[in-house]
């Protein structure tokens, strides 16, 4: 956003008359620093939201394996206790580094894993 906010700031100082200074007097000038503003916004806003699609993502790639064992399990009739345990093993460890998981929900390293109770 501060990126959006300069872009337009010195477009005003550089480009519209009077130059070099903070004062736009055109209306079309006016205009084209509210659409660099709004389109930057509008950029950053869409990035900082498909990083946080990407970190979900990779989290739940992660996550698959564990599900296709644990239906697989249950595809096989194994016994409730059986997947219980299974789900409970593969819980506790986070599978992007094999660190057991705290009591909060997070490895060492900071991963979130899956909750380490399974009722």
């Amino acid at each position: 956003m501060l990126a959006a906010l300069s872009s337009a700031v010195w477009f005003n100082f550089f480009l519209t008359r009077p130059y070099q200074r903070f004062t736009i007097s055109d209306a079309d000038d006016i205009t084209t620093a509210l659409l660099l503003l709004t389109v930057g916004v509008t950029v950053s806003q869409l990035a900082a939201h498909a990083g946080t699609l990407k970190l979900i993502t990779v989290t739940d790639a992660q996550h698959l394996p564990r599900v296709h064992d644990t239906a697989y399990l249950v595809q096989a009739g194994a016994s409730s206790d059986t997947v219980v345990g299974q789900m409970r093993h593969s819980s506790s460890r986070c599978s992007g580094c094999a660190v057991a998981a705290s009591s909060t929900g997070h490895c060492s390293a900071g991963h979130r894993v899956w909750s380490r109770t399974v009722r």
